[in-house]
């Protein structure tokens, strides 16, 4: 366990029956704020955002995820605060251009 184990990185999403909410490859979605993982839910999920529950995720949790073989797909917010952690402890992360393609698009960052 280290110090930057409980820092707070994003928010996730979890269904009813405990799944947690992921993109099209399996990667689970991780959203910089509360609001803006609403949003993404409200988007990717036809409107029914209100039958998932939003949960804090800290950088332990998503560390062992990823040594796990999970895959995590950041928005630019959440990613931004991994970075500076994850190098704290010797991980070196790509610096990644989240300009999305088009207008309206988000772009995500997939770790796995």
């Amino acid at each position: 366990m280290t110090e930057n184990d409980e820092e707070i990185i994003g928010y996730w999403g979890i269904t009813k029956n405990g799944d947690i909410v992921c993109d099209d490859v399996d990667a689970c979605i991780i959203a910089g704020s509360y609001e803006k993982m609403e949003g993404y839910l409200e988007n990717s999920n036809g409107g029914n955002s209100k039958e998932l529950k939003i949960t804090k995720l800290t950088y332990g949790e998503i560390m062992e995820g990823l040594n796990a073989g999970a895959a995590c797909s950041f928005d630019e917010e959440s990613y931004q605060k991994l970075v500076p952690l994850a190098s704290d402890e010797g991980v070196v992360l790509p610096d990644v251009d989240f300009t999305p393609g088009s207008d309206g698009d988000i772009k995500f960052y997939t770790l796995s």
